[in-house]
């Protein structure tokens, strides 16, 4: 028995996860979503209908059959047969079974209120599909079944109220059907509307689970994040490796996809990457060293002391940098959060995220004190090694004092000069051995004791010829102890017996961290001050006046020259220890005043003086003030040279003389003189120069100004004057013309140059250079040439026409002549002088034209005078296109112009005129016969110069061989169309009447090009 249930138990289990399987087998199992639990609720369904629908079943179909209702039985195994196939075949959509389940109920309930007409089975069916319909669609599934439902019981309330036949109507009437249909409308809106609110509550409710889940989750990694982190803090003694455990934390623990950390670098302006994660090789260089370019979020970081926060890197605008690479890897958030060390912006945490809107307001706050952790320990980390950098520092300065210690005596010792240290007082703490021995040279006892003396009181108590200088030494000692100056000195002499000794006292202060003093140290400059005696014996014979003034200004010492100096023009006798301003005039004080302070702060001056003498004659002299400094760069007074410089200056001033005489000769012509340097600027140039290169130029040029290029000149004349200056460097002198042509504010001109070099001892220092204007000069030689081409031109011209006019009248002349000889034999019969009279006409028609021809070529010589006036190109080829409008309609010409470059031109009308009607008419006359003519007529402003093109696609012309017949009169071509030859060399005469130049490009069977080439 017990054995037959576990059967029965393990069928019924292979049968439900069949079922599962089948119906479930495609869908998402998120427990979280909806309609996880209708798809379960829906396989739920079948798994238990199918077995209990067999059930009922067998006494259905039974009593359906009994009963004399067979289409129920019929209907009943049909239902109970889909059904069971969308439950157990696998291969169906999920979609496509819950629809068809739906429709097999409904369908079974309609049939079973038509064939069935008791209260309870139809309705209960109908009601059914309302709530299944509910809990396996959505809820608006359950309304669409409220109203099918509702349309059924209207449906058969008509067949009610109308008595139509059927098994319906044999069970109820209008009101007992209202009366039940109503309840069926009523409860299947009520439970769609109740299962509706059950549902959404429930979609709600999985809905802040799932958030709720997602915030708890990301709150657990985030602790567990800050708590890894402070666990590293706790544990690691170096800087490199808290970032690297950090980046490598964000990845594991806080399950970011990407992490760096920057540190700035203020110098050069940019952001180093110091450690990373998630972050592949190949592209570790996007972030190794980054700008600051002011919208970057680092420069955000770094100059507000803030976060920043990106939660659309794909729609934020100055992520640019990373947008691409955040694309490929999928990165859709990015924080960059501050990192401090001592109150300063370090550094940056920036950590990257999938999904977008990553960081809320609370990740934030919990991200903010990850960093404060992070800046926290990097302090605590510097302190550390300040401290161990301190005790190391502290200990190597212990055994250097222990040292210096025993190093210091044996040091002053060995110095030439008495030292000793003084505390703040003014007593002696130490001295070395040379300070005793001068003690005892100067006869103190080998028992006196020096140390703890006040030395101060000592310098004071001095007397006799000591007294000042005592004085002087007691008074700087108390000025350096009390920190009004930071150095003291004095000489003083220091006679023995049996030489002469000078000694100089210097004191400056020494601080420490346990003692604030002084050292005083005395030098013996004996040798010194000899040696500065034998100085001023020369100084005393040089030529030269030199004087000393200190600080104060107060005369220190002078030599012989200076005394002189001014005992003989001043009558003033000068005296050591008075003020320097009591030998100076009162006009001149001030401003020596002026000039003595600068060079007390350390400035050289000079300035120049004038004495009168009595023979009317006037002195000229030099003054230059120097800073006196001591052996070791203090300043402590001034050193003042005379010189006389009478001579040079009226030497000078002869130059003066010479150069103003050689400037007022250059600027009496108005041919442009200047020299340039080497390096091309200008040396030197008179008026004229100046005035013509200011009116090209629009500068006022100056002496030393750059030659070597102004946009004021065109690249073609700095190039050209460039090559001549080139060649004068090289030694040559020469002389050119040169032309410059119109500009906007200037006309063409020719002007003559020459060149010189310039040479000292040898080198080249410049190039002389001189212009002349020849360009009335030049314009006569032009106008000659011009003539004399046009009289050769015409010349020529006249030799050919003289040439073809003989030709072409000979021929008419000598037939005329031989006919009239016939028609004078009186043997010619009536018949023959008709024939001659023929022949006579036709050679008289043939002589008139030919006459006809030279008076067309004349009247283009003659009327070159005629007035010039501003044509357009477009109303010249209207005006032609009508006057040939017959040849045009029938030959179906296209003529295409185009001057929308240049449309206007200042010449003479007939002459244009007829140029484009024989270039227009010609290309209509040679096209070809059996093509549409196109011609094209363009034209172009280059160089200041018109240029007309005439381009056709006619017959063309064989170049090679009739080259040199193009512009000959009487020339032809082609001969399928009339013509005389007289075309092409009438424009070609026109167009050298009015100063253009023309030439052909034509090639047979692919058309003619014509250019003209006119000056603007």
């Amino acid at each position: 028995m017990l054995k037959s249930s576990c059967k029965s138990k393990n069928v019924w289990i292979r049968y439900k996860n069949h079922v599962d399987k089948v119906i479930l087998s495609r869908e998402i199992d998120n427990p979280g979503e909806v309609s996880y639990w209708r798809n379960a609720v829906f396989s739920s369904i079948l798994t238990y209908l199918t077995p209990l629908s067999l059930i009922a079943l067998v006494p259905s179909v039974i009593m359906a059959f009994s009963s004399g209702v067979a289409v129920i039985g019929v209907v009943d195994l049909f239902a109970f047969s889909a059904i069971l196939f969308i439950t157990v075949v696998p291969g169906i959509k999920l979609y496509i079974r819950k629809a068809t389940f739906i429709v097999i109920l409904f369908c079974l309930s309609i049939f079973l209120l038509y064939f069935l007409p008791l209260p309870a089975p139809g309705l209960l069916f109908a009601l059914a599909v309302t709530i299944l319909a509910s809990l396996i669609y959505s809820s608006s599934a359950a309304y669409v079944s409220a109203w099918a439902n509702t349309t059924v019981c209207l449906f058969f309330g008509v067949f009610i109220y109308f008595n139509i036949n059927s098994p319906i109507t044999t069970v109820y009437n209008s009101g007992s059907w209202i009366a039940i249909s109503s309840n069926l409308i009523l409860l299947s809106f009520a439970f769609a509307k109740s299962l509706d609110l059950l549902l959404a509550g429930l979609t709600e409710s999985l809905l802040n689970n799932k958030v709720s889940e997602l915030k708890l989750a990301k709150a657990n990694q985030l602790y567990q994040f800050i708590s890894q982190i402070n666990q590293t803090i706790v544990h690691v003694t170096e800087v490199e490796t808290l970032f690297r455990k950090s980046c490598d934390i964000a990845l594991e623990f806080g399950k970011y996809q990407m992490a760096w950390v920057g540190r700035f670098d203020i110098v050069k302006n940019k952001i180093d990457l110091l450690h990373s994660s998630g972050i592949s090789e190949s592209h570790l260089r996007l972030f190794e060293s980054l700008p600051l370019d002011g919208f970057s979020p680092e420069s955000y970081v770094k100059s507000t002391g803030n976060y920043y926060c990106s939660n659309n890197i794909e729609e934020t605008t100055n992520l640019n940098r990373i947008k691409k690479y955040a694309k490929e890897h999928n990165l859709g958030s990015y924080i960059v959060l501050p990192i401090t060390k001592s109150g300063e912006i370090y550094g940056t945490f920036n950590l990257f995220q999938t999904e977008i809107n990553q960081f809320t307001q609370e990740d934030i706050a919990l991200l903010k004190e990850v960093t404060s952790d992070i800046s926290f320990a990097l302090e605590m980390l510097e302190r550390a090694e300040r401290q161990r950098e301190a005790e190391f520092e502290l200990q190597r300065n212990f055994l250097e004092l222990e040292e210096f210690s025993k190093q210091q005596s044996a040091l002053l010792n060995t110095l030439p000069a008495s030292i000793a240290l003084l505390d703040n007082d003014g007593r002696i703490l130490k001295i070395n051995d040379e300070w005793t021995n001068f003690g005892k040279f100067n006869g103190l006892l080998e028992s006196y004791e020096h140390i703890g003396k006040d030395y101060i009181e000592i310098s004071e108590k001095s007397f006799g010829k000591d007294e000042e200088d005592g004085k002087r030494m007691a008074a700087g000692l108390r000025e350096i102890l009390s920190g009004e100056r930071e150095y003291f000195s004095m000489e003083y002499p220091c006679h023995s017996h049996s030489e002469k000794r000078w000694y100089k006292a210097a004191v400056r202060p020494f601080r420490t961290q346990m003692l604030i003093g002084a050292v005083v140290m005395h030098f013996n400059i004996s040798d010194r001050k000899k040696a500065e005696a034998e100085m001023l014996l020369l100084i005393n014979n040089t030529e030269e006046s030199f004087i000393l003034l200190n600080d104060k200004l107060q005369v220190v010492s002078f030599n012989i020259q200076f005394k002189n100096l001014y005992e003989k023009y001043f009558g003033l006798e000068l005296c050591k220890g008075d003020s320097i301003f009591k030998y100076i005039p009162e006009e001149r004080k001030e401003n020596t005043n002026k000039i003595y302070d600068k060079v007390l702060l350390g400035q050289a001056e000079e300035s120049q003086i004038s004495i009168s003498q009595e023979d009317g004659t006037i002195k000229h002299f030099s003054l230059k003030y120097s800073p006196a400094k001591d052996d070791w760069g203090n300043l402590f007074g001034v050193f003042v040279t005379a010189i006389d410089i009478t001579e040079k200056r009226n030497a000078l001033e002869l130059k003066e003389f010479e150069r103003r005489n050689k400037e007022a000769l250059i600027n009496s012509t108005e041919d442009l003189i200047w020299s340039i340097s080497t390096d091309l600027k200008l040396i030197a140039a008179n008026k004229a120069f100046i005035v013509q290169m200011q009116a090209l130029t629009g500068l006022e040029i100056k002496t030393g100004d750059d030659f070597s290029g102004s946009d004021r000149f065109s690249d073609t004349s700095l190039k050209h004057w460039s090559e001549l200056y080139e060649r004068a460097f090289k030694g040559e002198s020469f002389k050119t013309e040169i032309y410059n042509p119109a500009s906007l504010n200037i006309d063409e001109s020719w002007i003559e140059a020459s060149f010189s070099p310039i040479k000292i001892n040898d080198q080249m220092a410049g190039i002389a250079c001189y212009s002349r204007d020849i360009t009335e000069r030049k314009k006569a030689e032009l106008e000659r040439a011009k003539i004399t081409n046009e009289l050769m031109l015409r010349n020529r011209d006249l030799e050919q026409f003289t040439f073809i006019i003989s030709h072409n009248l000979r021929a008419p002349t000598a037939n005329i002549i031989g006919i009239t000889e016939f028609l004078q034999d009186d043997s010619t019969t009536k018949a023959e002088q008709v024939e001659l009279l023929k022949s006579l006409s036709s050679s008289v028609l043939n002589l008139d034209s030919v006459i006809k021809d030279i008076n067309s070529i004349l009247q283009v010589k003659l009327e070159i005078n005629e007035r010039k006036e501003l044509i357009s190109f477009s109303g010249l080829v209207k005006d032609i296109i009508i006057s040939l409008g017959n040849i045009n309609e029938k030959n179906q010409i296209i003529i295409n112009p185009d001057f929308s470059e240049i449309d206007e031109i200042f010449s003479f009308k007939v002459y244009m005129q007829s140029i484009f009607y024989n270039l227009i008419s010609n290309s209509i006359k040679y096209s070809k016969p059996d093509e549409q003519a196109i011609i094209e007529i363009k034209s172009k402003l280059e160089n200041n110069k018109i240029i007309l093109v005439f381009k056709d696609n006619g017959l063309g012309i064989d170049l090679e061989a009739k080259t040199d017949k193009i512009f000959k009169l009487y020339t032809r071509f082609h001969s399928h169309v009339e013509g005389k030859g007289m075309g092409l060399f009438m424009v070609k005469t026109q167009v050298d009447a009015i100063g253009g130049k023309i030439s052909i490009e034509s090639e047979i069977d692919k058309g003619t090009e014509f250019t003209i080439i006119f000056d603007n």
